[in-house]
């Protein structure tokens, strides 16, 4: 789970303003900023948690790759994985390649 107590178990979920609240550090500096745009744009703009798995040669293969939930803190990550591998011990769900950055500038 993303946060104790709440519905949000994957990455498909916009996180909630309260939530967003308990981010930490420069995840809730995004996560201001995006409320904020929310709040310009009608709800238009929304808020995920996407976690990703990267690897020394990942721009080599197209991009981090997308996760569709948060692994469990038990789970096991074998000592050496080839692309495949992390495709399929991971369940991605494709990588990230046409995802521009965005910046905010916590004032």
């Amino acid at each position: 789970r993303f946060f104790a107590g709440d519905e949000v178990e994957d990455a498909e979920q916009p996180l909630t303003s309260t939530q967003v609240a308990m981010l930490k550090g420069k995840d809730a500096v995004l996560g201001k900023a995006v409320l904020a745009a929310a709040e310009k744009t009608g709800g238009a703009v929304k808020i995920y948690l996407q976690p990703i798995v990267e690897h020394e040669y990942t721009d080599e293969a197209g991009g981090p790759y997308l996760m569709p939930k948060f692994p469990t803190p038990k789970f096991k990550v074998p000592r050496r994985m080839s692309d495949d591998t992390i495709e399929s011990k991971f369940k991605t769900t494709g990588c990230f390649e046409n995802i521009s950055p965005i910046w905010v500038i916590d004032e």
